[in-house]
């Protein structure tokens, strides 16, 4: 007999309090287990942050595991749409990283459409060997 546990959990993530009184990005998660294996279904869309400061680099590790579904990730400076540093459709499964170099504030924007999977990100200062 196949028992199947549906959790319905609403995430709501703001980006420090929207101006125009926005609720801000959303993203609506489903999350099933199904013989002793959990399963998450993502639609909406999430943020993420980090700040370099000047003379560092920092480096975001991305993971992926798509069943199905599209996910779509865009890395760019807040407020500066025009410094993208990643732009990724449609990702499979996968992993990478990407380098943050210059001095600011950074935003990774997070879509999902019918994602059934999981990701994640780390974020970690490089440290650079001097000669």
């Amino acid at each position: 007999m196949l028992v199947t546990f549906i959790l319905l959990f609403t995430v709501c993530f703001t980006a420090c309090g929207d101006k125009d009184g926005s609720n801000g990005p959303h993203m609506v998660m489903d999350i099933n287990e199904v013989d002793g294996k959990t399963v998450y279904r993502r639609d909406g869309t999430e943020q993420r942050s980090f700040q370099v400061e000047e003379g560092e680099t920092y480096e975001v590790a991305v993971w992926v595991e798509k069943e199905s579904g599209e996910l779509n990730i865009v890395i760019h400076e807040e407020n500066n749409n025009d410094n993208v540093i990643y732009t990724g459709n449609d990702i499979p499964t996968s992993e990478f990283k990407v380098c943050a170099e210059k001095a600011g504030s950074y935003i990774v924007d997070i879509e999902a459409k019918n994602f059934v999977g999981n990701y994640g990100f780390e974020f970690s200062k490089v440290n650079k060997t001097e000669n």
